[in-house]
């Protein structure tokens, strides 16, 4: 389009120069020849600004590539650790099985929880009978007065007057039988209640000690060095996520200004397109069109021919730079959603050694249909997401809470029953899938 631009700036210095003579105004073709000159120059300016662009991306696609190579290599060493450090937690888990004293100790902890998780379970059930059973008592308004005054017991404190009233309401809705009925109903989930936090303080405790039990053997072989490795190891790789993501984010700067070079949106174009625009509107440059086609004069004729087509030519090239800017914009969106959905993707950790893609078939085709223009981006990353998992790599040591008792970790050598940690008052911590206890269910 420039150098159609330049074509036509020729032909009407083509025109003013055959006109001069009869115009008698030499400034109309200088005026022309500087709005040219100038509008090279910005264009010249403009070539050399995209080959900096150009080569600022080069380089900033090179450090990317080897930043994918230090990431490999850093999750490499991630996963080493990883299975360094598990490969050392069951071997003490294998050696603590023949310690007598340990095994006595996981025995009572094995012991206690079952007991606690009985005595929660009928607690449970208790709490839900007193619910469901304690809604007509509830409904009675006489009952709740009577019962909120403590009437027959030794709470109750009435004036005369007021006990005779009482007394009479008493015996009209049969107060004495339901009362009792409705304190036992009451009291066995509360002594249940107390029971069953007296049996979870005993169970924090025995675990709290099972679990330093653990740790200590843990120590003594060596775990915590290689705790630490991990834990340096995984420093290490968010770091350079860190500085991925910095260069990811200058990238995209450089590809969007690249992307207004691409549609002429860069201030070099648009300053040079103005300068001939405004030449060519400049008069008496129209008059010199109209004045041109009427001689008889062929070089005349050749040259508003020229300039029909060159017009003809800019309007067709404008079309078609408009189809290309809104198919280019398309590639953009769609590249700027993958960046996206891939930055999501590694910010997840998705890319680890221990994460697992399940339906990969159907992953894979979400993603051909993504590079297609049939699913979004958002689409393509839930997919992703839900069938992604981690597999278990080692035990967790992670802490946790029972019954408000802060614990160093939970003990990997007991076993949860089924539906603990649930709505009672038993609470472990929560542990990783597959994170070594012997478990009938998901945990």
């Amino acid at each position: 389009m420039g150098a159609l631009r330049r074509r036509e700036s020729e032909a009407y210095q083509g025109l003013a120069r055959l006109r001069l003579a009869e115009l008698d105004d030499p400034s109309t073709v200088d005026h022309i020849g500087s709005a040219e000159s100038q509008a090279q120059q910005l264009l010249d300016s403009r070539d050399d600004a995209l080959a900096k662009l150009s080569e600022s991306l080069d380089q900033e696609q090179t450090a990317l590539a080897a930043f994918d190579t230090d990431r490999a290599a850093a999750a490499d060493r991630v996963a080493s650790a990883s299975e360094a450090l598990a490969d050392k937690l069951d071997e003490v888990g294998q050696a603590l099985t023949t310690d007598p004293p340990f095994v006595a100790l996981r025995e009572r902890s094995q012991a206690l929880i079952d007991q606690a998780a009985r005595a929660e379970e009928k607690t449970a059930r208790a709490e839900k009978d007193r619910r469901e059973k304690g809604k007509p008592y509830e409904a009675d308004a006489l009952f709740v007065y009577l019962w909120d005054r403590g009437y027959g017991t030794s709470a109750y404190r009435a004036w005369p007057l007021a006990r005779l009233v009482d007394r009479m309401m008493a015996r009209h809705i049969r107060f004495e039988k339901a009362r009792r009925n409705y304190h036992l109903l009451t009291e066995i989930p509360l002594r249940l209640r107390r029971h069953t936090d007296r049996l979870e303080e005993e169970t924090a405790a025995l675990m709290t000690e099972l679990a330093e039990f653990e740790r200590k053997a843990e120590v003594a072989a060596g775990a915590d060095e290689l705790e630490q490795a991990l834990e340096a190891a995984t420093a290490a790789a968010t770091a350079l996520d860190r500085q991925i993501e910095a260069a990811e984010q200058r990238y995209t700067q450089l590809l969007a200004e690249r992307e207004r070079f691409a549609n002429g949106q860069d201030r070099f174009f648009i300053d040079a397109m103005q300068v001939l625009v405004t030449s060519f509107k400049a008069d008496p440059i129209p008059a010199l069109r109209r004045e041109a086609a009427a001689t008889p004069t062929d070089s005349d004729d050749r040259l508003v021919r020229d300039l029909a087509l060159v017009r003809e030519e800019i309007a067709d090239l404008e079309q078609h730079l408009v189809d290309q800017q809104e198919i280019h914009g398309r590639r953009m969106s769609r590249l700027n959603e993958l960046s996206a959905v891939r930055s999501q993707y590694k910010r997840k950790r998705f890319d680890a050694a221990d994460s697992v893609i399940d339906d990969r078939g159907k992953a894979e085709l979400m993603l051909t249909e993504f590079m297609s223009g049939l699913i979004s981006g958002d689409r393509l990353w839930r997919v992703i997401r839900h069938s992604q998992r981690f597999r278990p790599r080692f035990r967790s040591s992670s802490g946790g809470n029972i019954g408000g008792t802060r614990l160093p970790r939970m003990p990997r050598s007991v076993r949860i029953p089924r539906g603990m940690g649930g709505g009672g008052g038993l609470k472990f911590p929560r542990m990783p899938s597959g994170g070594g206890f012997r478990t009938k269910g998901g945990f």
